[in-house]
């Protein structure tokens, strides 16, 4: 992450983590799933298993988020970034997995 102080404020951390790992971490991630999309952009429809990924990333990330603020571990104007980020893509990502499952069914079958 370019500017981890930053995102520790916004996560509501009274100092920014030294834990240097975490944000490496972190930035690989979201660079991967960069390049899936990047991938994926390309042809949706084919590429729907990368979709997949990345809506398990939103719905998986989202409840994960929401978990910690429920725990206390971060604060709770973090959630607003929610909308946004996570839950906006949820009905665009499963409407491209139902219609690559339904147009690739030989795909599915020949690939086990």
């Amino acid at each position: 992450m370019a500017a981890p102080a930053m995102s520790a404020k916004v996560y509501g951390f009274s100092q920014v983590p030294h834990d240097v790992h975490l944000w490496q971490a972190t930035g690989l991630f979201i660079t991967l799933l960069a390049i899936g999309y990047g991938l994926a952009a390309s042809n949706p429809i084919q590429h729907w298993g990368i979709v997949l990924i990345a809506f398990l990333a939103k719905v998986l990330g989202a409840i994960g988020m929401c978990s910690a603020v429920y725990r206390e571990q971060v604060s709770p104007n973090v959630l607003w970034l929610l909308p946004f980020d996570d839950v906006i893509w949820w009905v665009p990502f499963a409407m491209i997995i139902r219609h690559g499952i339904q147009g690739s069914p030989k795909n599915l079958c020949t690939a086990v």
